[in-house]
């Protein structure tokens, strides 16, 4: 049966690569994101990095989104065409921007996104076959970094690439960074147990008996262990201050009845 097992592990590994799924670190992928975008959209990664500055000064914020530049047909192809990486830490930054620029007064939420900002995030969301939006692909799988390279990716050793919060109100910004980095832990737990369910799957087929039970530990070690990372959330992420100062910017467009358009896309509203 260790031939079975062999060609077993070799086949769901196949797979999982061929969904972007690390056995190592589950939905975190097989490479760290990159820390900037495409220098095509240097403007917009500036004004992702120096989003969090803005809270509070909606005023300032908007005429700074107006003032980025206003890419044109051929520039949105090239964008298209950068790497995946690329794309993935653009969109990080855009999405974050357009859910502030959407979302700062969620009770009187603005209806549209501007074309610059607007036309790149669609753009490079379409390429990445995913939606206008900040899904948690943007907002958790692709918005990290690790601190120390010598130690294991957890919650104490990650950050975020991209907030909405900063750093001068250090309950808002370690509340929100803090749930992020449960998240990025509970992930890289999952890689694993997903492998390891695979395993047993593909085993039952085979009555490799052998194989389903060395993996079976495996799943319920790792879920035990993801509860236990999970426990941990309000050590630094305090519910009442997630709840009003980052959970507004994550309501999607169901806030907003009559829908948000997209300036300068053909089929503008989502």
């Amino acid at each position: 049966m260790k031939s079975t097992g062999r060609k077993i592990r070799s086949d769901v590994r196949k797979l999982m690569r061929a969904h972007g799924v690390s056995w190592k670190q589950g939905f975190l992928g097989f490479e760290e994101p990159l820390l900037r975008g495409p220098k095509i959209l240097k403007a917009h990664m500036d004004l992702g990095r120096d989003l969090p500055h803005y809270q509070g000064k909606d005023a300032e914020f908007e005429r700074r989104v107006r003032a980025l530049p206003a890419l044109t047909d051929q520039e949105l192809e090239v964008l298209r065409a950068y790497p995946e990486s690329a794309r993935l830490r653009a969109a990080v930054s855009l999405t974050f921007m357009e859910q502030r620029w959407v979302m700062e007064n969620w009770r009187n939420p603005r209806t549209f996104i501007p074309a610059q900002l607007a036309r790149p995030t669609w753009a490079i969301c379409s390429s990445l076959e995913l939606p206008p939006l900040l899904v948690y692909q943007f907002y958790t799988l692709a918005n990290w970094r690790i601190i120390d390279r010598t130690k294991p990716i957890g919650a104490e050793n990650v950050r975020m690439l991209q907030h909405f919060n900063s750093p001068e109100f250090p309950g808002r910004f370690r509340s929100e960074e803090w749930f992020i980095a449960i998240h990025i832990e509970i992930e890289k737990t999952a890689g694993p147990v997903i492998e390891a369910a695979l395993m047993v799957d593909r085993a039952l087929h085979f009555r490799d008996y052998d194989t389903i039970r060395r993996e079976l530990p495996i799943i319920t070690q790792g879920l035990s262990q993801m509860r236990a990372t999970l426990s941990r959330m309000e050590e630094h992420c305090i519910p009442e201050v997630y709840y009003e100062h980052v959970r507004p910017y994550l309501f999607g467009w169901s806030v907003v009845p009559q829908g948000v358009r997209y300036e300068g896309i053909p089929d503008p509203s989502f």
